[in-house]
């Protein structure tokens, strides 16, 4: 078992970054917060230090910005987990969404999560830590209405089960989270606030099962029963029936 004492959360100003910076606290963790709202992430900071007396970094940043996020992979070397959970979604027809909006997703959900666990790895080689990226059930299914996202947490869950096999002889542990509908902001801002879908998990819940998920080795984590059981049955049931019952959770 690695000895975890500091963590890096991305997306830490709003939802499950948020909640995994105060449950991180309560179990002892120094938090570096990054996230684009400093504001947030500064009041988020202040709480931790005043209820839990952990020492917690604010660090503002654009993980699509070249500059940001090399600033923030300088911060890597004393991490001992890395939390990779900055992303965003859009709901919408293939051709009627930006583009420019849509390369921003890929560049964030995909590559600065690679960059980060790239670099990270790197810094840490000798020395191990750990290693927890969020993906989404959403990894599972092509989900017509949300191709792109749901291609981006497809690398995210493959990516990361390769690399939790290939370094732990190295004495890093890496686990992806599938969180499924999460009472959070996410589909207010991927629709444009056109589309709400319930929650069915709070994310204090998901967060909790994903840190005892960590704790216990666990490689891939899908959060919730209802969730695990539409994972798996993704893989079972005929493509072309999976693929008309996420599009039809979509259309307007």
């Amino acid at each position: 078992m690695i000895n975890l004492k500091k963590a890096l959360i991305t997306g830490a100003s709003s939802g499950i970054g948020e909640i995994f910076s105060y449950e991180l606290a309560k179990r002892g963790f120094g938090t570096v917060l990054v996230a684009r709202r400093y504001d947030r992430l500064e009041a988020i900071s202040n709480r931790i230090e005043r209820d839990y007396g952990i020492v917690s970094t604010p660090l503002k940043a654009d993980l699509t910005s070249e500059s940001d996020l090399l600033r923030v992979s300088e911060s890597l070397n004393e991490v001992d987990l890395l939390i990779n959970n900055a992303g965003f979604g859009m709901i919408g027809q293939f051709e009627d969404l930006e583009t420019d909006r849509e390369m921003q997703m890929i560049n964030l959900n995909i590559g600065a999560l690679y960059y980060l666990t790239k670099k990270y790895t790197l810094c840490r080689v000798g020395i191990g830590g750990g290693v927890i990226n969020v993906a989404s059930t959403a990894a599972y299914l092509p989900v017509p209405g949300m191709a792109v996202y749901a291609a981006t947490k497809a690398f995210v869950l493959s990516f990361s089960e390769a690399i939790s096999e290939e370094l732990k002889s190295k004495g890093f542990k890496v686990m992806v989270l599938s969180p499924g509908p999460t009472k959070t902001e996410f589909f207010d801002v991927a629709s444009g606030g056109r589309k709400k879908l319930p929650g069915s998990m709070s994310p204090e819940e998901v967060v909790r099962r994903a840190l005892d998920s960590f704790e216990k080795g666990k490689r891939s984590v899908v959060s919730g029963v209802i969730n695990k059981v539409i994972a798996t049955g993704s893989r079972l049931v005929p493509r072309a029936v999976a693929l008309k019952a996420a599009r039809r959770a979509f259309e307007d």
